[in-house]
C-alpha cells in the first residue's frame, strides 16, 4: 500500500458516521417528498408528511439505537402508506428500512431483536389480511 492508500484510509476512517447518516436522512427527506409529490393522484397531507418525514428522519439516528430507529422507520412507513395511498416503487422508503434493518442486525442488542421483526411485520401482515 502507497501512501496515497493509506492517507485516503486514513480520512475514510476519519469521518464521522452519524454525520454521514444525518445528510442521508435529509436527503432521503427530500428526495422522498419530491418522489411521493410527483406521482399522480397523492394525498399528501400533513400526516403523510410528517410521517415520511419519520421514516426518512429515522436514517440519522440508526447509529444512536437501531431498535428504536427501526421502530420509528416501520411506523413512519406505515403511517405513510395509510395517510397518503402511497402505492408507488417506494425507492426512497425502501432505503432507509433497508438502512435502518442492516444496522439493526449488525449492532442491534440480541434480546430485543425478536420484538422488533415481530412489532415490525405484524402491522404489515394484518394490513395484507385485511385488504
Amino acid at each position: 500500500m502507497d501512501a496515497a492508500d493509506r492517507s485516503l484510509t486514513s480520512r475514510i476512517r476519519g469521518i464521522d458516521a452519524i454525520r454521514i447518516d444525518r445528510v442521508v436522512a435529509v436527503g432521503g427527506v427530500v428526495g422522498g417528498l419530491l418522489d411521493a409529490s410527483s406521482q399522480p393522484h397523492r394525498n399528501l397531507g400533513v400526516v403523510a408528511v410528517v410521517s415520511l418525514g419519520v421514516l426518512m428522519g429515522s436514517v440519522a439516528w440508526r447509529r444512536v439505537d437501531p431498535a428504536v430507529s427501526t421502530l420509528a422507520g416501520v411506523s413512519g412507513l406505515i403511517a405513510f402508506v395509510l395517510a397518503s395511498g402511497y402505492n408507488g416503487d417506494g425507492s426512497f422508503e425502501a432505503a432507509a428500512i433497508a438502512l435502518n434493518f442492516y444496522l439493526l442486525g449488525q449492532r442491534g442488542r440480541a434480546d430485543r431483536r425478536p420484538l422488533i421483526w415481530a412489532a415490525a411485520f405484524s402491522r404489515s401482515e394484518e394490513r395484507r389480511v385485511g385488504e
